[in-house]
């Protein structure tokens, strides 16, 4: 799972409606309310009376407002998609390189900030312990590093970044310890 599936999953679980307040709350507090109308004292139950007449009237209004209010936000929910849009992404197309790693895949986008160019890469099957330089390459042949990754038993997911811009970028390369080059993209 890459972060942008990471992102989504996580939008998509933190959209939970507002559950309706279950018949068992409802009977609580309507009992408290009435318990508290039944434990006034003989001098003080037409103020008591009134108190608690106040105090259930609020109560249900309470209860109301939340009803409502649960019921909009679940309705106002149900209209949003499930998942997050993310932000625009722009796909790569990686190839093999003559020192072709075998079983080694690469796949990536890209993302166009103000700052610089964020890089979601995603590689398999690079050799365990092997550090690999990502590097950005500018129109001039200018090489800019990107940072890297170093080769896992398990699916690499990583993000990244570059001191150059979308419009500045020829090509983004992964290059071995030896600085033989093992993958290029170009964009799609």
């Amino acid at each position: 799972m890459n972060d942008d599936e990471l992102l989504q999953k996580l939008g998509a679980e933190l959209n939970i409606p507002v559950p309706e307040p279950s018949a068992s709350r409802i009977a609580a507090v309507r009992e408290a309310a009435l318990r508290a109308r039944d434990e006034t004292t003989p001098l003080t139950a037409d103020v008591g009376r009134w108190s608690t007449r106040r105090a259930l009237l609020m109560t249900a209004a309470a209860a109301a407002v939340g009803a409502i209010g649960g019921a909009v936000v679940a309705n106002a929910r149900a209209d949003e998609p499930t998942t997050s849009a993310g932000p625009p992404t722009e796909l790569l197309s990686f190839s093999q390189s003559d020192t072709v790693i075998s079983g080694a895949t690469v796949s990536g986008s890209t993302i166009n900030h103000t700052w610089g160019v964020e890089l979601l890469l995603d590689a398999a099957g690079f050799p365990v312990g092997t550090r690999y330089d990502v590097n950005y390459v500018d129109r001039a042949g200018v090489v800019f590093s990107a940072g890297g990754f170093v080769g896992s038993e398990r699916a690499i997911h990583c993000r990244c970044n570059g001191v150059l811009l979308r419009d500045e970028i020829d090509a983004i390369e992964i290059r071995d310890p030896s600085d033989q080059l093992v993958s290029r993209a170009t964009f799609v």
